[in-house]
């Protein structure tokens, strides 16, 4: 992929971040992947019935679906998602995602998001 500019904007630097959900067996992780002057994108995958837990951002992002399928689940709505859907999550409203069954996504960021767990 290529910028366009003199230097790359790739920063990734391959953290994995890994969870085991139950036994060993439903496994979500995520990967930074490119970072530029205003946005960072990660790749999300879960296997099935993984749940990422539930949270708020303080800003509005992306999930765009690679492979498999998942659900976003909100308080007044869950949504499944397929590839090619892209889904713009709202800031502020509590979250989360959950492989049904396995998925990969890319999230969409802006780089001063703050994301909020104690929800």
């Amino acid at each position: 992929m290529c910028s366009g500019l003199d230097e790359p904007l790739l920063t990734s630097s391959l953290r994995w971040h890994h969870e085991n959900m139950s036994e060993g067996e439903a496994v979500r992780k995520t990967v930074d992947l490119l970072d530029g002057a205003v946005l960072m994108t990660k790749r999300m995958e879960g296997t099935d019935g993984a749940e990422f837990p539930k949270h708020t951002a303080s800003l509005e992002s992306a999930l765009v679906i690679l492979e498999g399928s998942c659900t976003i689940a909100f308080p007044d709505a869950v949504h499944e998602l397929r590839p090619g859907d892209t889904f713009l999550v709202p800031a502020n409203v509590v979250h989360h995602v959950v492989g049904t069954p396995d998925f990969q996504a890319i999230h969409i960021m802006p780089k001063n998001i703050r994301f909020d767990f104690t929800v």
